[in-house]
């Protein structure tokens, strides 16, 4: 996304993509140092297999959010709300006193959900939002 949705054109217009790549990962790179950093100071040691099951989640995160998963699609705030949005579901599902079995369940089809909805919005309109002649 940091190039657009078609690189061969962001490099046409001019965008130094191996740049704006590099920077993207690095900056990625220092975040998770920093995550991890942050994760040491809460246990007060390395677990390597802390965040180990979080996968699912983060990818219905990501797609609840609006992220799109062929790419193009998503903003911050977008992924930030699927991420409170999952939070509350697994505050929930605790708070009910479900096993947390239920909890990948409910996720996962929370997950199958949004990508439908997310394959019925993208090929209702294009990308500019407006909808396609039929």
């Amino acid at each position: 996304m940091a190039t657009g949705g078609n690189k061969d054109i962001a490099f046409a217009v001019g965008i130094n993509i191996n740049a704006v790549k590099l920077i993207s990962f690095t900056l990625c790179g220092l975040l998770a140092g920093l995550g991890g950093i942050l994760q040491f100071c809460h246990l007060s040691s390395f677990i390597p297999s802390a965040g180990q099951g979080y996968e699912l989640s983060a990818i219905a995160a990501a797609v609840i959010g609006g992220t799109l998963l062929n790419g193009g699609i998503g903003t911050i705030v977008g992924s930030f709300l699927g991420v409170l949005m999952i939070n509350m579901i697994n505050s929930g599902i605790v708070q009910a006193g479900a096993s947390t079995y239920w909890y990948q369940s409910i996720v996962g089809i929370i997950v199958i959900v949004a990508v439908a909805v997310n394959i019925y919005i993208t090929d209702r309109f294009n990308f500019a939002g407006k909808k396609k002649n039929v």
